[in-house]
């Protein structure tokens, strides 16, 4: 049972006064103080769902809905909030001398949504999956899932509990890759479109609704199989709240009970607010402006390496960092992050020196280069990022660079960016708990084949494959650190922000307890309600 917040402190109720008005624009009503959403219920406020992927396999498209995998999904290992990987569904696994087939031993007595008793098969069909619809709609499955699936060969199931895939490489990943299983017989009952818009799995919660462009809503799993990760409460929605001060003034109003995507200016309005409690998450993610004319624009000079230095050499990011978000940043040397795999300390990031970009620029024959920059209206891994698109404008216009901005709403942004339908720049981020894997998310952007690869230089392809087949730990340390090296020397990326995320909680929320290096509100196993 839940139980009201309570009366607001004076300064929270001037925060309501000020903020209140703009709930009409964005769909959160102001309400008054003490409102309470229904009994059993949590909701979630984000600037943005993106794609809006429900599918736990395809979540990961999209940052804002990858913590549908964590939810709805349950994989054969998970990554607990501390980052280590612990045993899920599998309890256990053995790999073949040859290193290429790999049986795991899975849990009994699982059940999924729909009430079928987990065993092998579940794994084997949502493998399958990932295979034939990778090569069917490498669209929509390619982004994570690419490698995975080409490198499967193969999955055997021995017996109920026992299940082997076998792989075409030594892949030292495959349990952490592997996608949730997901119920057998209900999905080829339904098919491929409908499972899509309504995937059944074996996760801590049952997906209920979405609303394109609105809300996702999940319910408790009662009987999902981990008592201690069972929530304490029925019903969870995210709610999509674009305008920042509008998910304060909801958080405050108790129409919201969580809100993600916070500046740094609304987290310290709301440190001071009766029942609110701030939920940092250090190294949650990268900001950064990714380089898109090197394989397809043949006289631009964004090819020149010397061009790429001098822009990032013209934007003061330790400003930014101190400025526009309060400390709550820092910056990097690449875009590797603290918590990824080969990140190196002692890598110093390029200085700050306008006057040197500038003759630079002069010295390659692009002064006064003109330069499309693109970027979402909205992303929970950059708060302010419009602010953060303005300060990038204004240094390289401080160095007689002509900037183009173009700022879309974000379905239509990531979509363009898959199609290739940009050139110039682009601003993007990473987020950390993903990139602490370098073969997991950097081919994307980084091999041949990468849906938005900006370059065709064969040394990452060559890095990422050693990568992901070395079984040795300290063979994929060594390589790792190579691949942050040269990141660092090709600058195809410019790494402007370390960013922290940062999360309030209303007065219903007893605790919650974040996911390490992430950006966003998840999981929501430890989210408890009072």
């Amino acid at each position: 049972m839940f139980v009201s917040g309570g009366p607001l402190s004076e300064r929270a109720w001037r925060i309501l006064q000020i903020l209140a008005v703009l709930s009409l624009v964005v769909g959160v009503p102001a309400c008054s103080p003490g409102g309470n959403a229904p009994d059993d219920s949590l909701t979630v406020g984000v600037a943005t769902l993106e794609g809006q992927w429900i599918d736990p396999m395809q979540a990961r498209n999209s940052l804002p809905t990858a913590w549908i995998r964590n939810a709805v999904g349950e994989g054969l290992v998970r990554q607990e909030v501390d980052g280590s990987w612990v045993p899920a569904l599998a309890t256990g696994w053995k790999i073949s001398a040859d290193e290429l087939t790999w049986t795991f031993t899975l849990r009994e007595g699982v059940l999924m949504h729909d009430g079928s008793h987990f065993s092998a098969n579940d794994v084997k069909t949502s493998i399958d999956r990932v295979v034939r619809e990778s090569a069917a709609n490498p669209d929509n499955w390619t982004t994570y899932l690419g490698g995975y699936s080409t490198a499967i060969e193969k999955v055997v199931v021995i017996d109920d509990l026992t299940v082997a895939v076998t792989t075409n490489r030594p892949y030292p990943n495959l349990a952490k890759d592997s996608p949730v299983p997901i119920a057998t017989a209900y999905y080829e009952k339904v098919g491929e479109e409908a499972f899509a818009k309504s995937p059944v799995a074996a996760g801590a919660f049952k997906f209920l609704s979405a609303s394109a462009n609105n809300s996702i809503t999940v319910v408790r799993f009662d009987q999902f199989w981990d008592e201690k990760r069972r929530p304490n409460f029925k019903t969870l929605t995210m709610k999509v709240v674009p305008d920042e001060s509008t998910r304060v003034s909801g958080l405050l109003s108790g129409q919201l009970d969580v809100i993600q995507g916070l500046s740094p200016n609304s987290a310290a309005l709301l440190e001071g607010a009766d029942d609110v409690k701030i939920v940092p998450s250090e190294s949650a993610s990268v900001a950064y402006v990714q380089m898109l004319d090197n394989r397809t624009e043949a006289d631009s000079p964004l090819k020149n390496l010397r061009v790429r230095q001098a822009l990032l050499m013209a934007i003061d990011r330790e400003a930014m960092a101190k400025s526009l978000y309060q400390g709550r940043a820092s910056v990097p040397a690449t875009p590797f992050l603290t918590t990824t795999l080969g990140y190196d300390p002692n890598l110093e990031p390029y200085p700050f020196d306008p006057d040197q970009a500038q003759r630079i620029l002069e010295e390659e024959g692009a002064a006064g280069l003109t330069v499309e920059l693109h970027s979402y209206n909205a992303t929970s891994g950059i708060p302010d990022v419009g602010k953060f698109v303005e300060a990038i404008t204004g240094y390289w216009e401080n160095i007689g660079v002509n900037v183009k901005v173009d700022l879309v709403d974000t379905a239509t942004y990531i979509s363009n960016l898959y199609d290739a339908n940009y050139t110039g720049a682009a601003v993007l981020t990473s987020q950390g708990n993903y990139v602490s894997e370098p073969s997991g998310f950097i081919p994307t952007f980084h091999t041949r084949d990468g849906i938005m690869t900006p370059h065709s230089d064969t040394r990452y392809d060559v890095l990422l494959d050693n990568i992901s087949s070395a079984m040795n730990d300290s063979d994929r340390e060594r390589y790792a650190s190579e691949l942050n090296e040269l990141m660092y020397d090709t600058l195809y990326v410019l790494p402007i922000l370390r960013l922290q995320s940062t999360v309030a909680t209303g007065p219903r929320v007893a605790q919650f307890r974040r996911q390490i290096a992430s950006p966003i509100a998840e999981p929501f196993w430890y989210l408890e309600a009072k």
